[in-house]
């Protein structure tokens, strides 16, 4: 027999690390951004080895190599002065050299070079004063290297090479025919590919100018624009000419000394001119479409003094990047906000191991100054052993110890710790290949990936030591970094190292104590073509690496196939590699280092289940989470057993990769919609949209984000409303502008928004027993109905997935959300996270009028102060029925408790909360901070006007009350759900009755302010139709929650109540007069200690003090067969429990003690966000239990207690007073 309704599930009320706007007003409440579950009051941060290249090449000015590489691979002849700047013989600033086009490290006047800061975040030397009065006497003031450090290298004699071959090294093969400026192939093989930009038909790659164009005035230059189109693959041949353009030879002299490209176009910083063209990254320029010749000449100067070389880009980019990130986490009375930055320990070392060192720390104070002061002084003068480099980081993890640090200190404070290596290079790796594992240096690492069975692909490399040519023990910079993940680096330490996510044959999920590897070239090719999507992408030689078709190439040091082996060495070693060829890129792949490092698994909410009471062919399970970092999310389809009631096996299916079929290189198959002002669906898109909806994503917007200002002119062009929707659409191509543009917004594996605080709701049949006309017939003619999950994700969405397939049926996006939509596309989204759409689903039969319809209630949670109503009668065909929000009762506040829907004087109503901070915010929403209840009117249609609202007395403007969530009474809710009264509790610890039919509010008890109630109260008929109110205190919303008190006489402990309202006389109680059971403190289990006999007839309750220091109710309490389930949260200052753990109680709800002594209490390592009660076929009970940590659900058995036990004066019923809605 079908179950009344579909599931009792409760949702998490966990809330996140960051703090929200809320803070900024006196008194309100602390409602944070990201999940508590991820957080802890102990400081554990992740240690981060940054081990930087500091070889000779990094004094170059230029990048890539091929700028001035023959094809021979051959250097040129270089020309300098013993002080390092320019002498008089070499025209530095030649094109290519001047083109930022090719030349990525030269001046590019679309790009704002910032100065490179201090580590508190303070500019260094500023070099625009000395610019402007250094011009008149050839650039004196200006120095050569702002950081003092390094000479600089000009090159002499460049070559008629120009710019070589790609995308691989076959470039001999390629025929070309004879045209203008092209050449056939000789045989050399040009071994640093590239690509060059021809017309269209591949015939004109540069059209020949006469070379007077290119005569040289004082001044300095850079070239600024490049003839593009459809690449292609030619060797574009640079020959020098004299003044005439007539006598050309293959090298520059002293008589030949212009260039015969068409295809370039010269432009001189003079004070003769004072207009240059102005990008809109060009925030430093004061007029709205140019710069004058200060602002030109000023951001000219800066890149001369501190981007000109590899090194100073290194150097300024890295304490640009770094600038931001924290040690130590401050409290929320100490820096509000703090929560908004990345926290790590960082360590630099040098990858000859000596020259620098700085060990791993929190990121802070004077080990931040030390830091910042060891990475300027980097004089670049050495070879490129990046294997013995990165070695030693992982020995510095294995061991905590090094050569660079031989007195430690040990790094690895607590076995959960996470471990990361960045390595960062420009040139091919060599140097000695004799690695030791051991810590006494005598055992060498052997072949890592050689076998498929040990390094599954992409790992995998069928190619054996001595193999390539070379010494029989050499080995890869891939072995080394898959050395040190897959190797138990502390056999000696639990293994219970969080999973940052992925498939376990390329995500970081190890579970021992490892090292994760980031890798970074800097302006350096390989044999394969690098896409910065490689790892989602379904094309491209990663790709084919991965399905088996293609293996890595086998590097030999000193060849562009060991760049392969550096992107080789991220993926083995579970990190990311990046590819930079300019500052921005730098700066860009290092944040995008952050936001990986602070990636990490959880769930936030209760599983879903198809059946109550499952049984084989209806057993499904529907499990939703979160990635912290990524921010996105999964929903997954198991089954459960029904025998024992475990979640088995492989997910049936995930949505994610079901949705990310539906989208194309060129547009997408999904249905997503907004809602217009009357309610009407509108696609989601720039064409169907009104203005004022448009207006939300276009130009000026996307001037808040955060990358804007790094956008070329082309990129500003590039970004309007429509690729602005389209991203948030999922669509790939508004990721990349092409192949080698930076990208405009942020990158994503998953298109699927996280789930954290909003549970799924499975809808099928209608699931009721209603007594009410007409409803019989609405169940005959829908017991059909498809089966649907709907869920609500923070990428702004209420997603309807099919529950066989988990193919997207359709989405909506309430018009709420569409203001803020903007930020998903923000580069620094990781650390700027807000929720959207993390509300509860309700999801109920209704009469609206003279028709039956099923109607689905959404929550916003902390994503704003609003619910927003669907009608899913017809799954396929959904229809908005209306919207409330603050801006209809600025007395509603964040929507964190679910609607109910009930009946009230035979009219069906919604019944909404006040919630978490309905005060002013933002210049709007003038709210009282009260406590109230609005009824809704389903079948009013000026339903917003006459909206009933009963208010209480407690809360202020400057101390709301925060009533966020209720339950509701109904004697005979499946005969016809009408209410008795509603009852929730708020944060002031008031527990309220609401008379819904008489708009009246009573006062139960005040268990006092330090006792807040946060969770929904669960309700059962007690004795002479009373209700039996059942609810727990206690908070945790905030950061300000994480603090856990210290164990004192003076600390309030949170308590379970028990409380009998005969619905008439019921009110101001006094906890005193309750009776009061003990419970044991273990740590292990718990008990009752002599539970005392609850008298219905004259004692109004019982209730139980938590024993833990900080443990609170923060979940919905959930009654079951007279079993009282409470579940708890302990915040912990424990390293390796984030969020802190939790206990699940298992009362008798008629006395609050337990029978024949069973155990109390199950403890959970990681807190509980949710959980779901299923009967098994053979009768038997079990408990679906969600944990914070993204596990896979645990099943634990219920103790059911004996009739009569612990309690007299009359029968407290076992079942529940009402069954509630779907989803709640």
């Amino acid at each position: 027999m079908r179950p009344l309704f579909k599931q009792i599930m409760l949702a998490a009320l966990f809330a996140g690390s960051v703090l929200g706007a809320a803070l900024s007003r006196a008194a309100s409440t602390d409602l944070a951004d990201k999940p508590l579950a991820n957080s802890t009051t102990a400081v554990l941060l992740p240690n981060i080895m940054l081990d930087l290249d500091n070889s000779g090449s990094m004094l170059w000015n230029y990048m890539p190599d091929y700028v001035r590489m023959k094809s021979g691979n051959s250097f040129e002849k270089y020309c300098r002065n013993t002080d390092g700047r320019m002498s008089a013989v070499c025209n530095d600033g030649d094109p290519p050299f001047a083109a930022s086009a090719f030349n990525k490290i030269y001046y590019n006047p679309a790009v704002r070079y910032d100065w490179p800061v201090n580590h508190d975040g303070s500019r260094r030397a500023d070099a625009t004063k000395a610019a402007r009065t250094a011009y008149q006497s050839p650039w004196a003031g200006i120095p050569s290297d702002g950081y003092g450090k390094q000479r600089v290298e000009w090159t002499y004699g460049q070559t008629d090479l120009g710019y070589p071959c790609g995308p691989s090294t076959a470039c001999p093969k390629l025929k070309v025919t004879d045209t203008i400026n092209l050449a056939t192939i000789g045989s050399e093989k040009a071994n640093f590919p590239d690509r060059v930009w021809c017309d269209g038909n591949g015939n004109n790659c540069v059209n020949a100018l006469n070379g007077s164009t290119y005569a040289y005035p004082n001044g300095w230059n850079y070239v600024a624009k490049v003839v593009t189109g459809a690449p292609y693959y030619y060797n574009v041949i640079v020959k020098w000419c004299d003044s005439n353009g007539n006598n050309c030879q293959a090298t520059r002299d002293n008589t030949h000394t212009t260039v015969d490209f068409s295809g370039w176009e010269r432009v001189d910083i003079v004070s003769t001119r004072n207009s240059y063209p102005k990008a809109a990254s060009r925030t430093d320029c004061s007029a709205a479409n140019s710069c004058n010749f200060d602002e030109e000449i000023s951001n000219f100067a800066s890149w001369y003094a501190w981007y000109r070389t590899r090194s100073q880009m290194a150097k300024s980019a890295i304490g640009l990047a770094f600038k931001d990130v924290r040690g130590t986490p401050k409290q929320v009375t100490e820096d509000k906000t703090d929560a908004n930055y990345f926290h790590a320990r960082m360590g630099l070392m040098t990858i000859d191991n000596s020259t620098i060192a700085v060990p791993i720390s929190a990121f802070e104070g004077k080990h931040k100054e030390s830091f910042y002061s060891e990475l300027y002084k980097l004089n670049p003068d050495t070879s490129t052993p990046l294997r013995a480099a990165l070695n030693e980081v992982g020995r510095l993890y294995k061991f905590g110890k090094n050569e660079a640090f031989p007195d430690g200190p040990d790094p690895i404070q607590a076995a959960c710790q996470r471990n990361f290596a960045i390595l960062a290079t420009d040139g091919y790796w060599n140097g000695n290949a004799a690695l030791h594992t051991d810590d006494g240096r005598s055992v060498l690492m052997t072949d890592q990936d050689g076998d498929i069975g040990k390094a599954p692909r992409p790992s995998y490399a069928p190619y054996k030591a001595g193999s390539r040519g070379v010494a029989a023990d050499q080995i890869t910079l891939a072995d080394v970094a898959f050395y040190y993940y897959n190797n138990d680096l502390r056999p000696n330490m639990e293994n219970i190292v969080p999973s940052a996510g992925g498939a376990a044959n390329v995500g970081d999920v190890a579970n021992h104590q490892h090292m994760t590897t980031f890798t970074l070239g800097l302006g350096v090719d390989g044999t394969l073509p690098y896409r910065s999507d490689y790892k989602t992408a379904k094309a491209g030689e990663y790709y084919k690496i991965m399905q088996g078709p293609q293996n890595w190439p086998a590097p030999t040091e000193n060849t562009p196939e060991t760049i392969d082996d550096l992107w080789h060495a991220a993926v083995s070693g579970r990190g990311t590699y990046f590819s930079a060829k300019d500052p921005a890129a730098l700066q860009d792949s290092l944040h995008q280092a952050m936001s990986s490092i602070g990636q990490s698994d959880g769930s936030g909410a209760a599983a879903a289940t198809s059946n109550l009471q499952p049984t084989e062919g209806d057993n499904s399970i529907y499990i939703a989470n979160y990635r912290t970092g990524a921010w996105d999310g999964e929903l997954s389809a198991y089954a459960m057993d029904t025998t024992t009631g475990e979640v088995m096996g492989d997910p049936k299916w995930q949505a994610a990769a079901k949705l990310r079929t539906k989208i194309t290189a060129d547009g997408d198959s999904r249905t997503i919609w907004t809602s217009d002002a009357n309610n009407n669906l509108v696609p989601f898109n720039t064409g169907s949209m009104a203005n004022d909806q448009k207006a939300y994503f276009n130009e000026t917007v996307q001037k808040s984000l955060s990358q804007y200002k790094t956008w070329t002119a082309d990129q500003v062009k590039a970004a309007n409303a429509d690729t602005l929707v389209k991203f948030l659409r999922g669509q790939d191509p508004q990721v990349m502008v092409d192949k080698e543009s930076k990208r405009l917004y942020r990158e994503r594996d998953k298109v699927l928004g996280d789930f954290v605080h909003s549970q799924p709701v499975f809808v099928r049949d209608p699931p009721f027993g209603f007594k009410d006309p007409g409803y019989a017939e609405f169940v005959a003619k829908h017991a059909d109905r498809a089966g649907i999950v709907y869920a609500a994700a923070n990428d702004g969405m209420l997603h309807a997935f099919d529950a066989d397939s988990g193919e997207e049926r359709w989405a909506y996006i309430p018009p709420m959300v569409l203001p803020d939509l903007w930020q998903l596309a923000n580069n620094d989204y990781a650390d700027r996270h807000r929720y959207y759409l993390d509300g509860a689903l309700t999801v109920s039969d209704v009469k609206i009028g003279t028709e039956w319809r099923t109607m689905l209630i959404g929550a916003m949670g902390k994503g704003g102060r609003g619910f927003y109503a669907l009608d899913i009668t017809d799954p396929a065909t959904p229809k908005v029925l209306w919207t409330y929000s603050a801006d209809d009762n600025p007395n509603l506040g964040y929507s964190f408790g679910p609607a109910h829907i009930t009946k009230v004087n035979e009219k069906w109503v919604a019944v909404l909360t006040s919630g978490y901070n309905n005060v002013a915010e933002g210049g709007k929403y003038d709210g009282d901070g009260k406590g109230h209840v609005f009824v809704l009117d389903l079948s009013d249609p000026k339903m917003k006007a006459n909206v009933r609202d009963i208010a209480t007395s407690a809360g202020s403007k400057t101390n709301p009350s925060g009533l966020a969530r209720l339950n509701i009474a109904a004697f005979k809710f499946n005969d016809d759900n009408t209410a008795v009264a509603a009852y929730g509790g708020d944060l002031l610890g008031n527990m309220w009755r609401f008379d819904l039919k008489a708009g009246t509010v009573t006062q139960l008890i005040n268990v006092g302010e330090n006792r807040p109630i946060m969770a929904a109260p669960d309700l059962t008929e007690g004795p002479d139709k009373s209700v039996i109110v059942y609810f727990g205190t206690g908070r945790f919303l905030g950061t300000s929650d994480l603090v856990v008190p210290k164990e004192s006489a003076s600390v309030t402990p949170q308590i379970v109540v028990g409380l009998k309202d005969d619905l008439e006389n019921t009110k101001n109680l006094s906890l005193n007069a309750f009776v009061k059971q003990r419970m044991t403190s273990s740590d292990v289990t718990r008990n009752i200690v002599d539970a005392q006999k609850v008298n219905w007839s004259s004692d109004p309750g019982w209730y139980i003090e938590l024993p833990s220091a900080g443990e609170r109710v923060a979940v919905d309490l959930q009654l079951f067969e007279g079993t009282l389930l409470v579940p708890t949260v302990v915040p912990s200052a424990s390293d390796c429990q984030p969020g802190g753990y939790s206990w699940l109680y298992q009362f008798n709800g008629s006395g609050g003690a337990i029978n024949d002594k069973a155990p109390l209490g199950t403890r959970m390592t990681s807190p509980i966000v949710g959980m779901t009660v299923s009967k098994l076929p053979s009768g038997k009970p079990v408990i679906v239990i969600v944990t914070a940590d993204g596990k896979r659900p645990k099943t634990v058995g219920l103790t059911k207690p004996k009739p009569g036990d612990g309690g007299n004066g009359g029968e407290v019923q076992t079942r529940r007073l009402q069954w509630r809605e779907l989803g709640k």
